[in-house]
């Protein structure tokens, strides 16, 4: 038997509820010592490390949970790294992130670790997926919130928003990622898109709730590395194409991406390949945004698209101007009346 299968009975011998627990759990892991016997290479006892990491990080508010209890239903969507489903456990509904299996665990490991750190540093964070907890085997999973509305990319099959609708969620969206920017250090998510983006409806009326920190990053790691450009190349910044130096202006290249698709109904160039559009992005090539979108978003959106960054508009001012251009709009629309 591997050692890894004889930690894990060691724990069930000891009848440790690994959910309410994590403590216990933990300390077997750092009692847990590998007899003469059972193989060990440098490559596993690297992975093992890496797991002892991520079962430090439960808490009260984020806590391991049982694999075997989970409930697998219907699949939501499919990422570079992860699949989501909804998932029962404990007789309540989830949005469950099962992470794909790597061949090298400690690049699993790390990814989980990477989100998971995330998704603690935004508990208090409003409009924010929330996380409720994770399991580390025999499939790394998060367990997530479940946002009934759904994701924002619906927009494709039937556009159900009036204009009004789709500012007051691009002003929400606007105002966490700006919070996000504000914290120390700044969490940079690099992957704001209308799939990312859920609806939940509340008495304030439809708000937008943003979801995947798979890739997020903080402001402190500022390159990203060469043999991993990550990023949907349809929607990339050219900064992270060319692995360049990037930071918070990532984040509003995104955003232009998300406006264009939010208030248009259709993907970004669409009928393009994501080749073709991620080479106009990189060479500046102007990418037609659909004559359907509000003249006043299509200048904001062609701000955020600057391929220099510095000239890029920060979050306070796109959310300032998505504001000035709903008040505009209510006045029109009073006046007509």
């Amino acid at each position: 038997m591997r050692k890894i299968e004889k930690f894990f009975e060691k724990g069930k011998k000891k009848s440790v509820d690994f959910e309410s627990n994590s403590k216990q759990f933990l300390d077997i892991f750092n009692d847990y010592e590998l007899s003469d016997d059972e193989d060990s290479s440098p490559t596993d006892n690297g992975w093992l490390e890496c797991e002892k990491e991520l079962y430090s990080m439960a808490s009260e508010s984020i806590c391991l949970v049982n694999f075997d209890r989970i409930i697998f239903e219907d699949k939501l969507g499919e990422g570079a790294y992860s699949d989501v489903f909804l998932g029962i456990y404990e007789d309540k509904k989830y949005a469950i992130k099962r992470m794909k299996e790597s061949d090298d665990k400690r690049i699993q490991y790390a990814r989980l670790q990477r989100e998971l750190i995330a998704l603690k540093r935004i508990q208090n964070v409003p409009n924010t997926v929330q996380v409720k907890g994770f399991c580390v085997r025999p499939f790394s999973c998060i367990l997530l919130e479940l946002v009934e509305g759904g994701s924002l990319d619906q927009v494709f099959e039937h556009n159900r928003y009036t204009f009004q609708e789709m500012l007051q969620i691009s002003i929400k969206l606007a105002g966490t990622i700006q919070e996000l920017h504000s914290m120390e250090p700044a969490l940079i998510h690099r992957d704001i898109s209308v799939q990312n983006v859920m609806i939940s409806r509340k008495e304030a009326g439809m708000v937008p709730i943003l979801g995947d920190f798979g890739i997020s990053t903080v402001k402190s790691k500022m390159y990203e590395n060469p043999a991993n450009v990550i990023g949907h190349p349809r929607y990339r910044p050219p900064e992270i194409t060319l692995k360049k130096t990037f930071g918070k202006k990532v984040d509003v290249y995104c955003f232009g991406s998300f406006l264009c698709e939010l208030f248009s109904g259709r993907r970004v160039a669409e009928g393009l390949s994501d080749a073709d559009v991620c080479r106009m992005r990189v060479q500046n090539e102007e990418i037609i945004i659909p004559s359907n979108v509000h003249p006043e978003i299509t200048n904001l959106i062609k701000r955020c698209w600057a391929l220099n960054p510095k000239e890029r508009p920060n979050f306070s001012e796109i959310r300032q101007r998505l504001e000035n251009i709903s008040g505009t709009s209510c006045c029109l629309t009073s006046s007509a009346h």
